[in-house]
């Protein structure tokens, strides 16, 4: 099993939009995946439970949490996990980028970012 985890240390800077469009573009390739929403916000999960019929399996979690969520994941023979993970909250982060074979930095750079 692979994992990713989107991490960025600021919020709005598209994370969860990554980690559902990940989700969704695997599960339409025929992979059992699993989102683990570990931002307090708990977009990913607002945006795929509503969804009609099959998609992504969803769990809500935190940072601390992710390891034993991984593990279920392997026994549940699922083939990725995609970690949306909370801004700011540099543990949870940390657990996140430990556990990840990807980390991906979401940034959005500005003029005064430099």
């Amino acid at each position: 099993m692979r994992t990713i985890a989107l991490i960025s240390r600021k919020g709005g800077s598209g994370k969860t939009t990554l980690a559902v469009h990940l989700a969704l573009s695997a599960h339409l390739g025929c992979r059992r995946l699993l989102v683990a929403d570990a931002d307090t916000q708990l977009s990913a999960d607002e945006v795929l439970k509503p969804r009609c019929g099959e998609g992504p399996a969803e769990v809500q979690t935190t940072g601390r949490d992710l390891c034993a969520v991984q593990r279920q994941a392997v026994r549940d023979h699922v083939d990725l996990m995609v970690i949306d993970t909370a801004a700011g909250l540099e543990e949870s982060l940390s657990h996140a980028i430990v556990l990840a074979d990807l980390s991906l930095l979401v940034v959005r750079p500005r003029v005064l970012s430099v």
